[in-house]
């Protein structure tokens, strides 16, 4: 009997204001997740260089940076969060302003929506132990998934540590697979 991992699908709103990677590690700890893959789609967003975590936001937003992230998905663990998707800084030429990062707050509250996994027995490499289901489930490949999951809804790339700008031939947000354009580097989850 092959395990899988246990996937709950889920809607939320996390908070703005905050570092992105807090917000979704409150997530996680309300809503009992170890780990969670969630897609935001259209969230305003601010970054500050040098700004403390429990700092707040400064009243005067040319201090730092604001732009819009048109679709972002995010592997968040309590340890870790790594992303994949399209942003762009409003007030900044492209490719000039911060990267996306951990410490990027949103600028407002933000729905989104995701699968997340409970705390198990269930070893993997890239997130943690997991809850295990003996039906159905997530699989977890480093690098494309192989032609067997042609047709099946994936996440990635994920590169540990690591937030990164994608265009649309690069990156699965829970999409169906296709057999080509996805990058050869980094994690992928497949329901």
């Amino acid at each position: 009997m092959q395990t899988g991992i246990a996937a709950h699908r889920f809607e939320d709103t996390i908070d703005g204001y905050f570092p992105l990677h807090l917000s979704l590690k409150q997530m996680l700890e309300r809503l009992d997740f170890a780990a969670a893959v969630v897609t935001l789609d259209y969230a305003p967003f601010m970054h500050f260089n040098g700004l403390a975590d429990d700092a707040p936001v400064p009243l005067n937003i040319k201090t730092g940076f604001a732009g819009i992230m048109e679709r972002v998905t995010f592997c968040v663990t309590f340890k870790s969060l790594s992303g994949i998707g399209t942003w762009r800084w409003l007030d900044a030429e492209p490719g000039s302003g911060p990267r996306l990062m951990p410490r990027t707050r949103l600028a407002e509250p933000c729905y989104l929506t995701g699968l997340g996994f409970k705390h198990g027995l269930v070893e993997t490499e890239v997130i943690g132990r997991l809850s295990g289901t003996s039906t159905g489930g997530i699989s977890i490949f480093d690098g494309p998934p192989p032609d067997a999951q042609i047709g099946k809804a994936v996440w990635g790339p994920f590169t540990p540590y690591q937030i990164v700008f994608a265009d649309n031939t690069s990156a699965s947000h829970g999409d169906k697979a296709a057999a080509r354009g996805l990058s050869s580097a980094g994690f992928y989850i497949v329901l």
